[in-house]
């Protein structure tokens, strides 16, 4: 296990947003080590003409005051200031000297002394070897390049120089496997996984559905996560829907994180459908436990076809039946119907949720998915991806 060293995180995500790999991966590490995490800085630029892009903007820029703040006890969260305009070699240059300036700062403030410098972003690379690193890693979780709005070419450029300058990557999914090993040949595949623990134990805890839930006829059909258009398969969820108009489809997780663009007023205007916005993470099991199947209806696309969905395993937590579209991560779990039915089409899409309709209460299936979710768990994978991480420094005599 990795244990006593220094690490700055530059995340795909921020600390106070759905958790994701970087969240969950650093809070853990941070039980044996010193970790400073810095917030996402974004891959494309705003639209001043988005008023959810301009709340961002201005939400950034109040955290940037605040500083540094301390979350946990090893664990301290910065918001910084970039230009997200990647074309520009002005903006790249300001980035590098305002980013690596600030960074220094707050190094020598915490005593930070030659820390691991730990990637989500290909953006990083302008930080390699300014931060008197000891071992730099490359953490890919995502196609970035195919993400709506951001400089295509600009950001595999900047990922294949993360990538020949890294000691170390880490991908989530075959495909990413295959295309970034290409780059790097200490690159580790190492799937999405689930706070397994967190979801079994809060689903047994809590006393009957929540509120939102409980006047809802079954069965119910449901989603967690990010719904944005880029990502998720809106059409799919209509002919759901319209189909099957005495189920209730309920969506939980808020709406164009990623895409601002997304529109989902024709679901919203169907009376079986339910959004319910963004969930808090202590509260998301006791949604997910009263799913009667749970769906992954990403679109088949070159984004999620890199992508592992770590929803996967906290449905298979409460013992949910899955089903999904033909994502390439899911294919092996596919091969057992009885952990996820994956569907070609629309039409089929329907046909595997009455399937799994007929099995959702048996209990020999139930155990059998959450002890599949139990050796898929975020306690076991930070183990694994810390030992990796030791024995590449170890290699290198650092």
């Amino acid at each position: 296990m990795l244990k006593g060293q220094n690490i700055i995180c530059i995340a795909s995500s921020n600390w106070e947003a759905m958790w994701v790999n970087s969240q969950h991966l650093m809070s853990r590490l941070a039980r044996e080590n010193r970790v400073f995490y810095i917030n996402n800085m974004g891959l494309r630029a705003p639209s001043m003409a988005k008023k959810r892009d301009l709340k961002q903007v201005f939400k950034r820029l109040r955290s940037w005051f605040r500083g540094v703040r301390r979350v946990e006890d090893s664990l301290w969260v910065y918001d910084p200031i970039s230009l997200p305009f990647y074309e520009s070699p002005v903006a790249r240059a300001f980035n590098r000297w305002a980013l690596r300036t600030t960074l220094r700062r707050y190094q020598r403030r915490l005593g930070l002394q030659r820390p691991i410098l730990w990637a989500f972003l290909p953006t990083a690379v302008s930080l390699v070897g300014g931060l008197d690193e000891k071992l730099v890693i490359y953490h890919c979780v995502d196609d970035y390049s195919a993400n709506p709005g951001v400089p295509r070419e600009r950001i595999i450029e900047m990922e294949r120089r993360m990538l020949g300058q890294a000691d170390m990557a880490f991908v989530t999914s075959p495909k990413l496997y295959r295309d970034k090993s290409v780059y790097n040949p200490h690159t580790e595949l190492y799937g999405n996984v689930a706070n397994v623990g967190h979801f079994i134990e809060d689903s047994k805890s809590a006393d009957g559905p929540p509120d939102e839930l409980a006047q809802i006829s079954g069965p119910i059909i449901g989603y967690q996560g990010n719904i944005s258009s880029y990502k998720t398969d809106l059409e799919l969820l209509l002919h759901v829907a319209r189909s099957r108009p005495q189920w209730s489809l309920v969506l939980v997780g808020p709406t164009g994180w990623g895409d601002p663009g997304t529109d989902t007023r024709l679901l919203q205007s169907l009376p079986n459908v339910h959004l319910l916005g963004r969930i808090d993470y202590e509260r998301l099991p006791r949604y997910v436990a009263a799913f009667d199947v749970a769906l992954i209806p990403f679109r088949v696309s070159e984004s999620t076809q890199s992508s592992f969905p770590m929803k996967f395993f906290e449905y298979l937590a409460l013992g949910k039946p899955v089903v999904s579209t033909a994502l390439d991560a899911l294919a092996e779990f596919g091969r057992d119907p009885d952990l996820c039915r994956i569907a070609a089409n629309h039409e089929q899409f329907v046909e595997m949720i009455e399937h799994s309709l007929q099995d959702a209460g048996r209990q020999d299936l139930i155990e059998k998915r959450i002890n599949v979710a139990r050796d898929n768990d975020w306690e076991r994978r930070v183990e694994q991806i810390g030992d990796s991480v030791q024995r590449r420094i170890e290699e290198l005599g650092r």
